[in-house]
């Protein structure tokens, strides 16, 4: 039920009956009072019917299915026409101010003795009130009820269209409602400008719905990232997940309504790993933007292997006839164990005899390239000869080589 009633078919048809009427309802009362606000709402009403029907061209083009020439689908056709509507509000709203300004300038004694504003007086008197106030009140509650309607369609069947076209629909309310209290007004105390101040601040709060909607769609076709805080706030939600190393990249953009996000994860696991760390990335993410207003979202995980970590590190050994210790310090070797390191596991191994070096132990580490050195009990002396050195100093748990992996 809920999606015939929010299918956007049916809205924007409510909105070109809604705006029919009120373009009759305006246009007939407004020219016979001679009320140019009035009458000019009546024909801002027929552009917005011709707004209503580009509407609906927007959706039917972006609910076509993605193809390969589109991946993403169209639905940023959507966000063209959010740009489209807030540049149109905001110059209607600088045109609605103008008019305003320059007419209730007329007003002020500076003009008085002047050619009067309006070459045919407002027409005022008990029988016009009533169809006066029904008209601009009705119209004004009418566009608050369908702006609001537009909004939520338009967030539940994730159209960017209908919303941009629904705060459009409430900018109109504002106008109208403007439009009610100066008429009241002008037939309240006799006096035929007070419609004009209103609508100069309307015009301000229409620059204002305006901007925001260009805005919006203006980032969205711009692949503007959906923002810092919430790639940062993924990054920390995926890096958490057990079996994940670290998140290489992060991006983040909208397609319309629908947040896209792409990421490169950095793992251990296997293939048939991958594929249930990939399903948990997707349930979480996908959970915490709908948390934050992004009903639709789509995930692109590439998994990689993390940075080896490539080193080479030294292990001084002491042999005797009980076997072989990692020794003390380095006043003891009698081997020196050359590991290639990668994901601080042994990779390759070669052992060489202290006494069959040519210099000195530091000099042949040195040869080797080697970055870090383990002893198991290091004298002050190692200590002070290593910190002058490239070589780091590491100190082994245990004498015990098996406990490092030889």
């Amino acid at each position: 039920m809920s999606t015939r009633v929010y299918s956007p078919y049916t809205v924007m048809t409510i909105v070109v009956i809604m705006y029919l009427v009120k373009v009759v309802c305006k246009l007939s009362i407004g020219l016979h009072i001679n009320s140019p606000m009035l009458t000019g709402d009546g024909f801002h009403n027929i552009a917005d019917i011709v707004q209503a029907m580009f509407v609906i061209v927007a959706v039917a083009v972006s609910r076509m299915p993605a193809s390969d020439k589109y991946p993403f689908g169209r639905k940023n056709i959507e966000s063209i026409f959010s740009v489209v509507v807030g540049v149109s509000l905001c110059l209607m709203a600088v045109k609605i101010g103008w008019e305003s300004m320059t007419t209730l300038a007329r007003y002020l004694p500076v003009w008085a003795g002047l050619e009067a504003p309006f070459t045919s007086p407002l027409k005022m008197g008990n029988q016009y009130v009533t169809w006066v106030v029904a008209v601009t009140s009705g119209s004004a509650l009418l566009s608050v009820i369908v702006g609001r309607f537009q909004i939520r369609a338009g967030k539940a069947m994730g159209h960017e269209a209908l919303v941009a076209d629904g705060k459009e629909t409430l900018s109109d309310g504002r106008i109208e409602a403007a439009t009610f209290a100066g008429v009241l007004g002008e037939y309240l105390f006799h006096a035929p400008w007070i419609e004009y101040p209103f609508a100069i601040l309307v015009a301000g709060l229409m620059i204002r719905t305006g901007i925001e909607i260009s805005l919006y769609g203006y980032r969205a076709l711009l692949q503007r990232t959906i923002g810092r805080a919430h790639d940062q706030a993924m990054k920390v939600i995926i890096t958490a997940m057990p079996g994940v190393a670290d998140v290489a990249d992060l991006k983040s953009f909208r397609v319309g309504p629908r947040a896209i996000v792409i990421a490169k994860v950095l793992t251990h696991a296997d293939a048939r790993a991958s594929r249930l760390l990939k399903h948990g990335i997707i349930t979480h993410v996908t959970a915490y933007l709908r948390e934050h207003e992004f009903d639709e979202a789509e995930l692109f995980i590439r998994f990689d292997r993390p940075d080896p970590k490539r080193e080479r590190r030294a292990v001084a050994v002491r042999s005797s006839a009980g076997g072989r210790c990692v020794a003390a310090s380095l006043e003891y070797p009698t081997h020196l164990i050359i590991c290639d390191m990668e994901f601080d596991c042994v990779s390759r191994a070669t052992v060489h005899e202290v006494a069959a070096l040519e210099g000195s132990v530091l000099e042949f580490l040195h040869t080797k390239k080697v970055t870090s050195l383990v002893l198991f009990a290091p004298s002050p002396k190692d200590a002070l000869l290593l910190r002058d050195s490239s070589i780091d100093l590491c100190i082994a748990q245990s004498s015990q080589l098996s406990t490092l992996g030889l």
